[in-house]
């Protein structure tokens, strides 16, 4: 099936990637702690959407075409920034060798890329729910069953341990199956104006997000159970909050992508949100360089001051590699192309 391009679900994925790169500068405080909880909902919800492009694939086919597109940009990303760290912070071999293992085993925590360990995760995730989609056929019911898996993993292993985050996909599985159940609804109403009554529950939904948001970010996980007067909340309870704000982070970002999906760069950025991935180590490590060079320096700081900076890198990224490697290196990418057919 073909996949059709949305410019607000590209905006919502580099709204992700946005709070990726905040979280990965030390001392963020409360910054740190909204990307931490909303990126993977963030980043997997909008997976799932495009869960559709091939549920009519043979298994075998599916899993190579998902290597191809997830695996093989994973790998050459990571070796690219281990071969420049390497050539520019002169590293030794037994660093070498350690980061070579970490990117092989793809477990958080363990990939030296903190923001490329997701893409083995989305990996498993996706033969996952292609699995169960060709044995369940309902999209509903495949979501019952991905949200029971998510909350027994949360419950019972804690701790990526496993190749490729094989377990760690199972856990946040749930976002992903919710992504895909939005977008059948999504699909389905296309070309019809949306009800009074629709506008209004959205809003609704809408505000009630941005409430939980702004909760998380000024009070953290436990404001909830200290006003029922639960001061040492069970992990079971975190757990449930932890998901109400990835949930409410999905809407927020959502209405933050209808918002913006009209401003043209911010579209193509999303669109080339792989690449910033990819190369957020290289853009944090390069571009001070680049300036120091020249005689000028990054202003350090924290909160609002490293919001901006983080942004400011990620448009470096875009248009010193992402435009760049689309052009003349899409394999990169995954993307290679295919023989002509003879005459």
């Amino acid at each position: 099936m073909a996949r059709e391009r949305y410019n607000w679900l590209d905006i919502m994925k580099l709204i992700a990637i946005w709070l990726m790169y905040i979280t990965h500068y030390d001392g963020m405080g409360r910054f740190g702690i909204l990307g931490l909880y909303s990126v993977l909902g963030i980043l997997f919800f909008s997976s799932g959407f495009t869960a559709f492009t091939r549920k009519d694939h043979p298994l075998p086919e599916f899993i190579k075409g998902k290597f191809i597109s997830i695996m093989v940009p994973y790998f050459a990303f990571c070796f690219l920034t281990l071969a420049i760290r390497a050539f520019m912070l002169e590293m030794s071999v037994g660093e070498i060798i350690a980061w070579t293992r970490g990117i092989l085993s793809g477990v958080r925590n363990q990939v030296p890329l903190a923001a490329m360990w997701f893409m083995p995760c989305l990996f498993c995730m996706e033969i996952y729910h292609h699995v169960l989609t060709k044995l369940l056929k309902n999209c509903w019911l495949v979501l019952a069953v991905c949200a029971v898996i998510s909350f027994w993993v949360k419950m019972v292993h804690e701790g990526p341990e496993y190749l490729w985050g094989v377990e760690v996909a199972g856990r946040y599985l749930v976002y992903y199956a919710l992504g895909d159940v939005f977008s059948q609804y999504w699909r389905a109403r296309q070309g019809r104006p949306f009800g009074i009554a629709a506008k209004g529950a959205f809003t609704a939904v809408a505000a009630f997000s941005f409430y939980i948001l702004y909760v998380n970010f000024y009070f953290g996980l436990t404001y909830f159970p200290s006003l029922a007067g639960i001061e040492d909340a069970p992990y079971w309870m975190l757990s449930l909050l932890t998901f109400l704000y990835q949930c409410s982070a999905v809407v927020c970002a959502m209405v933050l992508g209808f918002a913006f999906q009209n401003v043209p760069l911010l579209c193509a950025m999303g669109r080339m949100t792989l690449v910033l991935c990819g190369t957020e180590q290289i853009v944090k490590v390069l571009v001070p360089m680049a300036f120091e060079a020249i005689g000028l320096s990054i202003p350090a700081g924290g909160g609002s001051m490293m919001v901006l900076q983080a942004f400011g890198m990620m448009l470096a990224a875009y248009f010193c590699f992402a435009r760049p490697i689309q052009k003349y290196f899409p394999w990169m990418l995954g993307k290679f192309s295919k023989p002509a057919k003879p005459q």
